[in-house]
């Protein structure tokens, strides 16, 4: 089920499970979002998560669930399972415009884009922090 191409048809899930060497966060979980020329046109413009019949993509139950999927080594499973429990998993969308450009952007344990508390503009999310 490993993504291999933007344009893959099909693809349901998480799209990358990263361990962080310096933690905290454990992890990172990630979903990708391409987005058209319209939609990457503008900048500002942060994916939004789709409603799945299991839930928002990406809110902590969905992860929950499609972990097992992600996942086959066992004892690396149980592992991000128990960093999730803790609250030591970031959480994020990558944009990727129609230039090939990736934004990270940081979201919530609900799935949604975090806005910053004064601007109320998407999170962007430092996927080079330490």
């Amino acid at each position: 089920k490993r993504v291999t191409s933007l344009k893959q048809a099909g693809h349901r899930g998480i799209d990358g499970i990263y361990k962080n060497m310096n933690p905290p966060p454990d992890f990172i979980i990630v979903d990708s979002k391409y987005l058209g020329a319209e939609k990457a046109f503008n900048e500002a413009f942060a994916p939004t998560m789709n409603k799945t019949k299991t839930g928002r993509q990406m809110d902590s139950d969905w992860i929950k669930k499609n972990l097992e999927d992600a996942i086959s080594d066992e004892d690396l499973l149980f592992e991000i399972q128990e960093s999730l429990a803790n609250n030591r998993i970031d959480s994020v969308v990558a944009k990727i415009d129609n230039k090939g450009n990736l934004t990270y952007y940081q979201l919530d344990k609900d799935g949604k884009v975090m806005l910053d508390e004064i601007t109320k503009l998407p999170v962007i999310y430092n996927i080079n922090k330490e």
